[in-house]
C-alpha cells in the first residue's frame, strides 16, 4: 500500500499565532503530517532535511478521504512561514511531500 501525493495546500484559518490547513490528496485513509519554519522564528528557522523532520513537529490530521485539516501552532505573529506536508499511510508508509 502507497501513501497518497499531497495535491495541494490551502490555508483556511489564521490567527495571531496558529493556522488552519486544508490538505488535498490523491486519496484517503492516511495520517497527514505538516510544518513551517522561517528564518525569522528561531524555533523553526531550518528548513526540514527530512519527511521524519516533518514528523517531529507533531503536527498532524487524519484523512478518511481525499482531503484532512492540520493545525499549525506557536508560530510568531507577522512572520511569513513555508510550510510542507506529507503522508504516513496506517502502516507507516511514508511518501513525498508538498512545498508551499
Amino acid at each position: 500500500f502507497i501513501a497518497p501525493n499531497v495535491t495541494s495546500i490551502s490555508v483556511i484559518q489564521t490567527d495571531r499565532t496558529s493556522v488552519q490547513l486544508e490538505v488535498q490528496l490523491s486519496y484517503g485513509q492516511v495520517f497527514v503530517y505538516c510544518a513551517a519554519w522561517s528564518p525569522y522564528d528561531t524555533a523553526r528557522s531550518t528548513t526540514p532535511s527530512s519527511f521524519a523532520t516533518v514528523m517531529s513537529q507533531g503536527m498532524f490530521g487524519f484523512a478518511s478521504d481525499e482531503s484532512a485539516t492540520v493545525s499549525l501552532t506557536g508560530l510568531v505573529p507577522a512572520t511569513t512561514y513555508s510550510i510542507v506536508c506529507g503522508t504516513v499511510t496506517q502502516k507507516a508508509v511514508a511518501l513525498s511531500y508538498l512545498l508551499t
